[in-house]
């Protein structure tokens, strides 16, 4: 820090209040400043920044926003929309309560219509108490050992009450009747254990070309 031609003592001064709703921005915009000391700018002198109610409405409008998948004439999109379509299985990352990523292998169906994608989970399933707690998540296909492959979208996972149970859902049963039974027994089985529904809405999708 010694080199640095100036002081990086910054003060973050914000006058967020306990218990006030965000999402109600009744405040002006200038809601926050930086205070900079030593470095030449008055103390105290104030920088326009997002309040606290701005960036909650931000994010809950990327969550409503209609995901766009890519340009189905590139590559890219092309890759996507087939692997959306042929891979049985992709991972599934949540956030626990210390912060800590945790990926989990998963089955999924794409929802064409609502542009999320379905993925029913173990009744008791910790991944469900991290998602109530934060809703951002990740959903990756494997590549392949050369790095080819790659596809990671990232977005917001909700959990949904208007589904119906997994053996019921026609789609959903048409793509995994066979593994339903010679993993659990039958799909009326497979249901009763995966009986809690996320929707996963993606935000974003990176990836590799080839």
């Amino acid at each position: 820090m010694s080199s640095l031609p100036y002081s990086m003592n910054i003060s973050f001064l914000f006058d967020a209040k306990p218990g006030v709703d965000h999402l109600n921005c009744s405040r002006p915009p200038n809601v926050g400043s930086f205070a900079r000391r030593g470095v030449g700018i008055a103390p105290n002198e104030a920088f326009a920044l997002a309040p606290p109610c701005g960036r909650a409405r931000n994010e809950e409008g990327l969550r409503r926003m209609t995901f766009q998948l890519p340009d189905e004439s590139t590559i890219f999109g092309k890759n996507v929309r087939r692997r959306m379509h042929e891979e049985y299985l992709l991972w599934l990352t949540t956030v626990d309560t210390r912060g800590m990523p945790q990926p989990a292998p998963t089955w999924f169906w794409w929802d064409e219509t609502a542009s999320n994608f379905l993925v029913y989970n173990l009744t008791h399933a910790r991944r469900l108490d991290f998602v109530r707690r934060n809703s951002q998540v990740a959903l990756h296909f494997n590549g392949d050992q050369t790095g080819s492959g790659i596809i990671v979208f990232t977005g917001h996972a909700q959990i949904s009450t208007a589904e119906p149970p997994a053996d019921q859902h026609p789609l959903y049963l048409a793509k995994y009747r066979h593994w339903m039974t010679s993993k659990f027994g039958s799909p009326e089985q497979f249901a009763a254990e995966y009986s809690v529904a996320l929707r996963i809405s993606p935000i974003k999708v990176r990836g590799s070309s080839s």
